[in-house]
């Protein structure tokens, strides 16, 4: 196991295998779900599973029947294999898990929020990026979660989801932290908020501040953020696991 991996495994202590799919899991007040998205290349090429037919409904295989790229059926697969199991781990435990998941439906809804066929108590949220998708499952109106690899693109970028002034309080809470974790702490912040409040809104970061940040542990934050026309601050859990970012927040859905 390389030295990324298992840092940001640490954040899912629990594990169990499904389909042949190793899955790292963290369940408290949450459930939150990885899949390591190699491992389910290696099963979703091999013909004698057929990973689909197991794992997704009849409108969830006419969905992913759109996609060409092997990478896009990777990413999606691996995002609602995370987002049932994050689910059902709610009503199970890994070991008792329903044989088939092919009985529950999650679809994207217009604006591209994911939504389930059933427990409608939950909200969930699903990320991806490079080699993992991940995802949550809370019992509230509605949450987001970020996944990002660090990339030392980002910083060409800050002018489209950051200020000056963001950047740079960051920066002087945390001298320790490089520029580029930062700045993708800013991303993956604003991108978990924007799923949880602002998902019907055409603008990626638009509104979106961080006023507040506070650490918690040596890799764990806590920022808070304002939402423009909203009085309430929508509050993140940011983990830095290099060379990965991984935000998550729940809430209330009263943005106006």
């Amino acid at each position: 196991m390389t030295h990324h991996r298992a840092a940001l495994f640490s954040f899912f202590p629990d594990s169990f295998s499904l389909f042949d799919i190793p899955l790292f899991y963290k369940k408290d007040d949450q459930s939150c779900v990885l899949v390591d998205l190699e491992p389910l290349s290696k099963v979703l090429e091999d013909t004698k599973h057929n990973l689909p037919a197991l794992l997704l409904s009849e409108e969830e295989q006419t969905f992913f029947s759109r996609f060409n790229y092997p990478k896009r059926r990777r990413e999606w697969l691996g995002g609602r294999l995370a987002a049932k199991t994050a689910m059902l781990l709610f009503s199970h435990t890994h070991d008792t898990l329903p044989a088939s998941f092919s009985g529950l439906t999650i679809l994207p809804n217009k604006y591209g929020r994911p939504l389930a066929s059933t427990s409608p108590e939950l909200a969930i949220s699903i990320s991806h990026s490079s080699r993992f998708a991940t995802a949550m499952a809370v019992k509230a109106p509605v949450c987001g979660i970020d996944l990002q690899k660090i990339s030392p693109k980002l910083p060409d970028l800050t002018s489209r989801f950051t200020s000056e002034e963001e950047k740079n309080q960051l920066r002087t809470l945390y001298p320790d932290i490089p520029l580029t974790i930062i700045l993708t702490m800013i991303w993956t912040a604003k991108e978990a908020v924007k799923k949880s409040m602002l998902h019907d809104q055409p603008t990626v970061f638009s509104g979106i501040t961080i006023q507040q940040s506070e650490r918690r542990l040596q890799n764990s934050f806590l920022l808070s953020c304002t939402i423009r026309n909203n009085p309430t601050r929508q509050e993140v859990r940011v983990s830095n696991y290099p060379p990965y970012v991984l935000a998550m927040t729940k809430g209330r859905e009263d943005h106006a």
